[in-house]
């Protein structure tokens, strides 16, 4: 059992699974309307490319791969931040406007 599971990680299959689950997790979160498509996406896309990173270099995969899945992760996660706050800087100014405090 032991020597599955370690052939289990040194194919990177174990990160496959992981990104099952993260796919399914998507279509939950759609299907129940907790988050839109496009912010479901934003969400998980950081770490489904800091997860492909990990999986290349389980498989030994060639450095600039790794890196470019990296770099990959960096800008989707900047771009969900940025999303975020300016829907949360949107949300007081709506808020300010309701009270009257503008």
């Amino acid at each position: 059992m032991r020597a599955l599971i370690a052939r289990w990680f040194a194919s990177g299959r174990v990160i496959d699974a992981i990104l099952v689950f993260m796919a399914f997790e998507a279509v939950l979160l759609i299907i129940t309307r907790k988050l839109r498509g496009a912010d479901t996406i934003a969400a998980l896309a950081p770490g489904a490319c800091l997860l492909l990173a990990l999986r290349a270099a389980l498989r030994h995969e060639d450095w600039t791969t790794i890196a470019a899945l990296l770099l990959v992760a960096l800008f989707a996660h900047l771009s969900d931040l940025r999303r975020r706050w300016t829907k949360t800087a949107a949300a007081r100014e709506n808020a300010a406007a309701i009270r009257g405090d503008r």
